[in-house]
């Protein structure tokens, strides 16, 4: 029966219309989790950088000198942080010459 075909037809149609959005929401919302994971990740990790650096900037003196091991790895958080967006090409410039003169 044809008729009894198409109408079958159009119920499985309409229920993968349902199915194909559903999926395109849930892909929305995990993109969009990451996105925001990633966006309080960059942030608590440029917070966490800035710290340091104004504790160093303000107080020299009570603070030991850092290794070379350090310094390196603090040169690599910086330029990671540049590479990200977080750090403009000024500030990392300022940053790095404050940890190589410290040096």
């Amino acid at each position: 029966d044809p008729a009894r075909l198409r109408k079958m037809y159009k119920e499985k149609f309409e229920k993968g219309k349902k199915v194909a959005e559903q999926w395109r929401q849930e892909q929305k919302a995990k993109k969009d989790a990451a996105e925001e994971e990633e966006i309080i990740t960059a942030t608590t990790t440029a917070s966490a950088t800035e710290t340091p650096a104004a504790t160093v900037e303000e107080d020299n003196t009570s603070t030991p000198e850092p290794n070379n091991a350090e310094i390196l790895d603090r040169l690599r958080e910086l330029a990671s942080l540049k590479e990200k967006g977080i750090l403009s090409e000024e500030e990392f410039e300022m940053m790095k010459k404050k940890l190589i003169d410290s040096f």
